[in-house]
Order: C-alpha cells, then sequence, then structure tokens
C-alpha cells in the first residue's frame, strides 16, 4: 500500500465505469518508467531483451504516454477534463456474440468522452482498427457523445473527420509545441 500511496510509484487502474474504490477488477502497474523497464527487462534475466520484447514495453508505455498527451491536448483546446481511464471487458460483436476487448485510452470531458487505440507498429493503421474501436466504444455504458482518437507510429490509412483525431509522431510534436 504504501507503494501505491506514499511513493507513488504503483498504481491500480478499474475499466472506465466502475467505481474504483469497489470494483474488483483492478489491475496494478508500475508508475515509473526507469523502474517499470528494470522489472521487465532486466530483473531476473539471464539474457538481453528481444526486439519484440522491446517493442511490447515500449507500446505500453506509449498508451499510457497517449494517454497523458490527449489530456493535455484537450485542456489546450479549451475542454473541461472531468477524468481519464482505460477500459477492458466484454463487447458484442454479433447478436448474443461476445469478445473480450479493450479500450487503451479515455479521456471524459463535460460534454465527450474520447476513446483512443494506440498503435506502436511499423505499418500504418487500417481502416479495420477504426471499426475495431467503434464496436468496442460501443460497451461504454454512457449518454455523451463519443469521439475517436487513433494514436499511430508510423500513420493511417484513413483522413480524420470531425469525430475522429489521428495522432502520430510529427502531429504530436506540433501539438505539444503549442502546449503552455
Amino acid at each position: 500500500m504504501s507503494l501505491q500511496r506514499d511513493f507513488q510509484l504503483v498504481e491500480r487502474t478499474v475499466p472506465f465505469g466502475q467505481n474504483p474504490q469497489r470494483s474488483k477488477k483492478g489491475v496494478y502497474s508500475i508508475k515509473d518508467n526507469t523502474i517499470a523497464f528494470w522489472f521487465n527487462n532486466v530483473y531476473g534475466k539471464l539474457a538481453p531483451p528481444s526486439a519484440e520484447k522491446l517493442n511490447e514495453f515500449i507500446s505500453t508505455r506509449f498508451e499510457i504516454f497517449c494517454k497523458d498527451f490527449l489530456t493535455e491536448y484537450l485542456k489546450v483546446k479549451g475542454e473541461n477534463v472531468v477524468g481519464t481511464a482505460r477500459w477492458w471487458g466484454q463487447t458484442e460483436v454479433r447478436p448474443r456474440e461476445f469478445e473480450e476487448r479493450e479500450i487503451d485510452v479515455i479521456v471524459e470531458t463535460k460534454n465527450s468522452i474520447f476513446v483512443g487505440e494506440c498503435k506502436w507498429t511499423n505499418k500504418k493503421v487500417p481502416s479495420a482498427e477504426l471499426e475495431h474501436l467503434e464496436e468496442s466504444s460501443g460497451a461504454l455504458k454512457t449518454k455523451k457523445s463519443i469521439k475517436k482518437v487513433l494514436f499511430s507510429k508510423k500513420g493511417f490509412e484513413f483522413k480524420e473527420t470531425d469525430d475522429i483525431m489521428l495522432f502520430d509522431p510529427e502531429k504530436i510534436e506540433t501539438e505539444i509545441n503549442k502546449f503552455p
């Protein structure tokens, strides 16, 4: 408990829409990047991490970066941010057929919910990922409008619209330079 409360090295996350004090679906993670890297890739290991293992580690940290970036981006744009989260659970993909899904980033504002998917791959993100995010966001219990946000290391095979925001490294850098 002191690692979480006193030292703030560990954080507990529950799915969006769940009560953090009562939810049994909480997961714990290491907040500090250096310590997380150490325990994931060095401590107790006999060989250096593979490129695949390093990419897997970076992709999880990329999700955290994207959540923090989107929160600040929306604040700069004048949005009143209420909270941030992730979501995981079951989504109905066809009548009475469910799949386990995850939404990497959720930023709730006063009027909207921004749901995001983060892709740390060497390929452009196809439109199928957008469709996957739309299906997954259907499981969220909310009356607020839902806006989709996708982050990609290498870009996208589709264009931005009013309800879809796209961020690649160049756009992220441009927007960060506008932050106060």
